[in-house]
């Protein structure tokens, strides 16, 4: 008797025909973070921490995507600071003027 009441509740789950949409909408509601000016100094302390750079390190970097700061934390795999003027950690493409802060 009690797995003919089990399945009848089983039967009666709601289905969400669009998976994933309400955390969409979620999102979407969250007030945009815009991004922030870095000033003369930080610019500096910035470029000097870009010449140490180098691939194998291990780093944490906060960065501007999506509108919002992220933080990741991972080895760099490569480096392009010559013409694209982006990095890789652990093959996430960061471009180097969404880095607002490097530490090592």
């Amino acid at each position: 008797m009690q797995n003919k009441n089990h399945n009848d509740a089983v039967e009666f789950q709601p289905f969400d025909s669009l998976r994933g949409f309400r955390e969409y909408l979620h999102e979407k509601e969250k007030q945009p973070i815009y991004k922030k000016e870095l000033m003369e100094d930080e610019c500096e302390r910035l470029n000097c921490l870009f010449q140490q750079l180098q691939k194998g390190m291990f780093v944490t970097i906060v960065y501007y995507t999506h509108h919002q700061y992220q933080t990741v934390q991972g080895i760099i795999t490569k480096i392009d600071s010559e013409y694209r003027k982006v990095l890789f950690i652990d093959n996430q493409r960061i471009s180097f003027y969404d880095i607002r802060d490097i530490s090592f």
